[in-house]
């Protein structure tokens, strides 16, 4: 962190960029894997239009923690940003093939909505419960909301009468409703 600090400094108030950028690459160097330096030398390069490069940054990063899925998703989310779903999919798929976890399928559930696939983004919620040691009502709540979304709504009641935090039940039946036509 201390080192981090010292990089925005160059950046921030002495305004020497050259100096900052060697500082971060210094520090990237120590930590190649920290999440907040990765984001911050990321950060530095986007704002001088050097996308090219911190997307590099990121890539380096998962090659040398591909199990790592915080840095995983963000090189996904730079993907999905630039137009590139299908190497963003492919990155979240590559997750769920090397771990497995819970995690893993929830990130591509959230991916395949985004690219609106409700399909397969239950497909992959499913497989997250399954996989889960202690699924939850936040796991079921969005089974539940993708059971609306594909209109399957008979299904999605009955998933809702088990989640026991009464907001989820309240959004999701306000929700199945409103599907059905019934605005009040």
């Amino acid at each position: 962190r201390g080192c981090l600090a010292r990089a925005a400094f160059y950046k921030d108030n002495a305004k020497d960029d050259a100096r900052a950028e060697a500082h971060y690459k210094t520090c990237l160097e120590k930590s190649p894997n920290d999440g907040l330096a990765l984001r911050l030398i990321a950060q530095f390069f986007d704002e001088r239009q050097r996308s090219a490069e911190a997307t590099a940054i990121w890539e380096k990063a998962l090659a040398n923690a591909p199990e790592n899925l915080q840095i995983r998703g963000a090189v996904a989310g730079r993907y999905e940003s630039q137009g590139k779903t299908d190497r963003a999919r492919a990155l979240h798929e590559e997750g769920v093939e090397l771990l497995g976890s819970s995690q893993a399928w929830s990130k591509l559930a959230d991916f395949e909505q985004r690219s609106q696939h409700p399909d397969k983004s239950l497909e992959a919620v499913e497989q997250a419960i399954a996989t889960s040691p202690n699924p939850n009502d936040s796991m079921n709540f969005f089974k539940a909301d993708r059971l609306i979304d594909l209109n399957r709504l008979d299904e999605a009641e009955k998933l809702v009468e088990t989640l026991q935090e009464q907001a989820y039940r309240d959004l999701l039946k306000g929700r199945i409703q409103l599907t059905r036509g019934d605005a009040k």
